[in-house]
Parts: C-alpha cells; structure tokens; sequence
C-alpha cells in the first residue's frame, strides 16, 4: 500500500519498534466478519441450524470454528485466559474448513470466532456471501467488522437500561446493545445525519428491535431535553479513520484533507456533551475507529480533567486487546489481532447508581396528566380487539409552549379519535385540519416534518386578548399540516372508531382482519404504551415519552398504520413476533425458493396444507423465523414485505 509520507511519519512516532509489523499489517487483506443476533436465536442455535445447513454435524464438524480447533460452543473470550492482550491471530485462518452450503454458499462457509466477542465470527468472503442470503435478510446476524464489535460488547448494560448510542450509524454497535437489553428498557439511537439515520432504523428493525428510539439531532439538541437520563451511553465518536485505511485505501484522502487537528474538537464537545445526559452512577464508553493520540487518550485525559464528576473504569484485558497508552484504555492494532483496529476508554460518573433525579421525576407518566393517547388495556374478542385509551402525559409539548395557547388547558393528543377534555368529553376529529370544537376552541391537526409523528393541538381562541393565535403559533414551529383524520364510524366504517367509555376515556376499536396481532399481542406489548399518533399506532417503552423540538425517525415499535381505511401491520411488527407461535403463518424451509422469491417482492403460492390459521394477513417465517406479511387468499399469498427491505 502506498502510504502518505507524512502518515508514515505518525505512524513510526506512535509505534516505534513495531511500524514494520503495522506496514506489513496493512497489506494483508482485509478481514471479513459478522455477528450472530442473540435476540433472534441463542449462539448454540446458530451453531447449530448453521452446521446443519453446511453439510456438517454440530461442533468441531460444523463451520464455526475456534482459533484453538474448538466448537464455537465451547469456546468464548470468558472461558480463556484474560491476562493474555496479545494474541497472534495470524494463523487462525488456517483453522477455517470448507463444506458444502445449501443456503447460499457454493464451495463452503467457514467460520472462525472472534477471539473477544462471542457472537463474531470470521468468513471467507471468496466462497460465502452471507448479505444475499435468507439469513441476512431475517436478521439472524449483523454483518460487522471485528474490531468493531467491541464498544457495543464492552459497554456495561443489562436488560431495564436505559442506553444512549449518541453516534449510531449504520447500527452495528446499536443492534449489539439492544440485543444485550433483551427487549427490556430502552435504547436511544441517534445520528446527527438524517439520511444515515434512516440506514440505521431500518438495521435495527431488521433485527427485531421493539424498544427503540431513533432520532436525527444534535448531542446538544439532545442535551437539552435528556439531563441525566441514561444508564449507559456509548459514543464511537466520528475520527480521522485510520483503522479504515486498509479497507478503503480512498481514506487517505480525507486523512490529508482534515486529519486528527480537524476531529480533535468535535470529539471533545461530544464528549462533555454526553456526560450531562448521563445518570450518576452511569458509565460513558468512548471509541474511534482511529490510532491519532490526540483523538484517543488524549481526548479522554482532557475530558477526565475538565470534569471532575467523571472517572476512568479500566477494561479489563481479553485476547486480542493491548493496553492504550492511558492505563484503563484499551486498543486493537490489525498487526495484533485480525481486525482493523479500535480504542476504547470506560468512563463512569460519581455519585449512586440508579438514584431517581430530576429528570426522571420529570417524565415519570400519572394519571390526569393530558397528553397522546396511550392504550389503558388490550382485550380480544372474537369480532373486535378494543384498545381503550387514556390521556397520559407523552411530552408532546412543554408547559412553555403551551403558554402562548392558553396554558393548562390546552389538550394534546396524538389519537385519531380524539381525546377525553378533563371534563370527560369526547372531541372527535374531523376531516378538515382546521376547526373550532363545541367549546370554541381552535384545533389544529399537524403531521411533524420528520415524518410521521402527528400531533394535535387545542387551544382557546383568545378572541381580542392580545395572545399568540394558533395559526401563529403553527407557522413559527413550522410544522407541516396534515388533513387526515381518522374519522369515526360514518367516515371509517367498520374499521376503527372512537366512543366514549362511561369513565371518560377513549375506546378505539380495531378489526381482527386488520389488526392481526391475536394470540401474542400481550407478549409483544408488555411493559409498553399503546400510542396513536396520527394514522400510526406505536408500542412505546414504558416511562417514556416523545419530547418535543427532537427529530424522530421512530417511536417505539412501529405496529402499523391507517392506509385507505384499512390498518396494515407494519414491516417491524413481523420482526418481532414469534413466528412458530403466531397463529396465521406460512413457515418454509430456508432452501425453499420462495424465501427468495418472497424477499424479492413476488407474488407465492401454496400447496395444499401449507398454511396454518385463517386467510388475511399472514406472517411469512423461513422455519419460525418471521421475514414479513403477507395477505393470503385461498393458495394465493400477496406480497407485503417491505418495499425498502427487497432482495436485489
């Protein structure tokens, strides 16, 4: 590789005897790897379903290999010696075995663990191309660079945590912390770009991720709304990149344009940024892909000095880490491991862990608060599931902005019914976006410019007082108007509807036919918030809330929307459920062609017994493991996967 002079001159400088091994490193090829999703199957299951697929029996007979000629089963970084941090990896290769694939691979798949984390595993990408496989497609793993795996492995989480990935895209290192919470708790996963975000929502739902919040926003922006609010954040900070130079050689370009001057600052504000988000008690895990100093241990002892509340939490050391030049802190160099390279430093702020603070307090949700409508109870029966709503607090809009409307006693609601006054009354939205109530009271239905979130506003008409109209008020938060409502019974038919309940909250029926949650409903929602914003129903984490000014991408898990009168279920909701348990289903073999002809978006049809449940609304599984819906008719299945998500 032709290496810039004035790079090789850092480079030399930081490494000093060992640049020739770092040189030699850096024209090998690069290594290919990815990540088994646990909360998809168990590593053993994978191991299994995957030998099984490859020709061989499970263990040292499969594909997944162990550097030590071991069975993936039996070997993991925590059965072996922690004191080691420098590993020769150079051999492992020699370890892989070659077996016949049916699932996508002509001339074998074998795999080699990654010595650090146990989900990863090493391929060859000459005779194995797992991104056009069913596997991928079902979100059974992650395709991750080694080095790579390790924030999200190393970052202290456990199930019921709250967790902010402050730098997320494309969610590599986001959909390895949400399958460490198991579905419990709530991972925030934000980046700054919009169009980066929208990679990363779609990775994360392909994973089966219910428990989500993906936003688009500045850590400032973020700052001002989350106070001392996560458990655990992990910032994998944007850097010069030089532990991408091997893969893209074209980095060098932006290493001589900007370099480690140039992201030096931007990581520091970052950092002090995210430290006020943090709870006491809370640890902060800082990364870059990059080997500069001055983006590394530098950043971190400059962090450490200019906030006292903050303290170093050592990594301990796993095969193929080496110790940075800040003892704690740890790196991986490509000529030490089979990786690309990676630092890392665990911070941990002062103070008790898990006491309850200001903004905890603040967000806590009660009774009598006004707010989006959030589902009470979920019952089933045989016509109708009834999703009764009651006005909770979602933080749609702060008491200062409703201060220009008429302060306390504006209502906010995102249901499409409407929502229960304190008084008890039921105001039923209409088709126009723009109206008064029997009350006088000016509403305006506004759909957020960030793509789905709908909120409506109520406010007094404040006739000849002097104050702010709500026409005003809509042009300054440039919102963008949405005149869809969704109507009650007359203009929705059969269904959906809104009625009021005799203890004033709000009761929205939906149809079995078009709401095909049934038997796992329960499951699915436990622990969650049923919200109807707009024409979109979510599944919030309990305890949270939308907070207003933020740019939201998503909101909980997605259940699906109203489209031409008719609820569809969305893409995300079939990645969740459980598809040997769900009762309307079509399960296939991962070799049958229609999983490919599926996840390329074609029309299927069935034999004779294939089907399990009623006709309608089906969900499409690969051997349990759910791909998406689709709407069948007799031995006919319309394809519903998701346009976005389709197999090129």
């Amino acid at each position: 590789m032709d290496i810039p002079e004035s790079y090789a001159v850092r480079m030399k400088e930081l490494l000093g005897e060992e640049y020739p091994a770092y040189l030699a490193s850096m024209d090998q090829e690069r290594e290919y790897s990815l990540r088994v999703n646990t909360l998809r199957w168990s590593i053993e299951q994978a191991v299994e379903e995957l030998s099984k697929a490859s020709g061989g029996e499970h263990g040292t007979d499969g594909p997944f290999r162990g550097d030590d000629g071991l069975s993936a089963r039996e070997v993991s970084w925590r059965d072996r010696d922690s004191s080691s941090c420098e590993v020769s990896c150079g051999d492992a290769g020699s370890s892989m075995r070659e077996a016949s694939c049916k699932r996508g691979c002509t001339s074998g798949c074998g795999l080699v663990r990654v010595p650090w984390v146990s989900q990863g595993f090493y391929y060859d990408a000459s005779v194995w191309r797992p991104a056009k496989t069913p596997y991928f497609h079902a979100g059974m793993f992650y395709l991750q660079e080694a080095s790579a795996m390790t924030p999200g492995d190393v970052i202290p989480v456990k199930p019921g945590d709250r967790v902010l990935d402050l730098c997320a895209a494309p969610g590599g290192k986001s959909t390895q912390v949400a399958a460490r919470l198991a579905g419990e708790g709530v991972l925030y996963a934000n980046d700054i770009s919009a169009s980066r975000a929208q990679a990363l929502l779609k990775n994360l739902e392909m994973a089966g991720v219910p428990n989500i919040f993906v936003t688009a926003e500045t850590p400032e922006k973020l700052a001002e709304r989350f106070p001392s609010y996560f458990d655990a954040i992990l910032v994998d900070a944007p850097c010069s990149g030089e532990g991408m130079i091997r893969k893209d050689a074209a980095m060098f370009r932006d290493w001589l344009a900007k370099g480690p001057s140039f992201y030096q600052p931007i990581q520091a504000q970052i950092l002090r940024t995210a430290a006020t988000m943090l709870k006491p008690g809370g640890h902060l895990l800082y990364s870059t892909c990059t080997f500069s100093r001055e983006e590394d241990e530098d950043n971190v002892i400059s962090f450490l000095e200019d906030t006292p509340e903050m303290e170093l939490v050592p990594i301990p050391l796993r095969p193929g880490f080496s110790e940075g030049f800040l003892e704690g802190s740890i790196r991986l160099w490509p000529h030490h491991t089979r990786g690309e390279g990676h630092f890392l430093a665990l911070m941990r702020k002062k103070g008790a862990a898990g006491s309850v603070d200001e903004c905890d307090r603040s967000r806590s949700v009660s009774d009598g608060e006004s707010g989006v409508g959030f589902v009470d109870k979920v019952s089933f029966g045989d016509e109708l599931d009834a999703l009764a709503v009651r006005g909770l607090s979602c933080g749609t809009l702060s008491d200062e902005e409703l201060a220009p409307m008429g302060g306390g006693s504006a209502i906010r609601s995102g249901s499409k019914g409407g929502m229960a006054s304190a008084e008890g009354s039921v105001i039923e939205k209409k088709e126009s976006s723009i109206r008064r109530d029997s009350k006088g009271r000016t509403r305006y239905d506004e759909r957020s410019a960030e793509g789905g979130s709908d909120i409506a506003r109520y406010e007094d008409s404040g006739r000849g007082s002097g104050k702010k109209s709500s026409r005003d008020y809509a042009k300054d938060s440039r919102k963008k108007k949405s005149d869809r409502g969704f109507g009650d019974r007359k203009t929705r038919g059969r269904q959906a509807s809104a009625m009021k309940a005799g203890n004033g909250t709000l009761t929205v029926e939906v149809n079995h036919e078009d709401f095909p949650l049934k038997s796992d409903c329960p499951e699915i929602l436990a622990c969650r918030n049923i919200v109807l914003q707009g024409d979109r129903l979510y599944a919030i984490p309990e305890g949270e809330r939308v907070q207003p000014g933020i740019h939201y991408l998503r909101t909980g898990l997605l259940l699906g929307e109203w489209k031409k009168e008719k609820f569809v279920p969305s893409q995300a909701l079939a990645m969740v459920l459980d598809g040997r348990a769900y009762p309307n289903r079509i399960s296939l073999s991962w070799e049958d062609v229609r999983v490919t002809r599926y996840l390329k978006g074609e029309t299927l049809f069935l034999e004779e017994g294939e089907a399990i449940g009623e006709e309608g609304w089906c969900l499409i599984c690969a051997e349990g493991y759910p791909l998406g819906w689709a709407q069948r008719k007799g031995l006919q299945l319309k394809n519903r996967y998701a346009t976005g998500w389709r197999m090129l």
